[in-house]
């Protein structure tokens, strides 16, 4: 092995071995290096599009594995789906739950007023009132072809 050009190379056994020494501490904190990056960038994705990807491939091969009947899947995957385009998050529970609870109140009545609007009665509610109902909404997706009626008359709304 030689060092820079090849113009130098080591004369004694003591040299190379130090040399040998050199090299090896080097390509270990190359990788090193490396490896510390790429931990950096999956972690810094636990919340992004990639996680909800990787979220949504491990879901599949769990259902394939536990053989969910297609209609179901797709009924899983559209569930998904919508959570993920109404909120950009994995869990907005999770998300919110490091926040004061004032402020977990604000944040949920700015994403859940118009729900709240559009119910009369709500909506005549005190605003402290309407931002607990806001907070302890959760969504709820279902597929017209799946569930074409959500409650009927006489049911008793335990979920709401």
């Amino acid at each position: 092995s030689t060092v820079g050009y090849g113009d130098i190379s080591p004369a004694t056994e003591l040299e190379t071995i130090w040399e040998n020494i050199v090299v090896l501490v080097g390509a270990c904190f190359l990788a090193g290096l490396i490896g510390a990056f790429g931990a950096y960038l999956s972690e810094s994705d636990t919340l992004g599009f990639n996680a909800f990807r990787e979220k949504l491939q491990k879901l599949k091969k769990y259902m394939n594995y536990r053989h969910i009947p297609e209609d179901i899947q797709s009924s899983i995957l559209f569930f998904h789906h919508c959570r993920w385009k109404d909120s950009q998050t994995l869990d907005e529970r999770e998300t919110l739950q490091i926040l004061p609870e004032p402020l977990q109140l604000d944040i949920s009545f700015a994403v859940k007023r118009r729900v709240i609007q559009l119910v009369p009665i709500l909506d005549s509610l005190s605003m402290i009132v309407q931002k607990r109902i806001a907070h302890a909404l959760i969504l709820q997706v279902y597929s017209l072809n799946n569930h074409p009626i959500i409650y009927s008359h006489g049911d008793i709304g335990w979920e709401i």
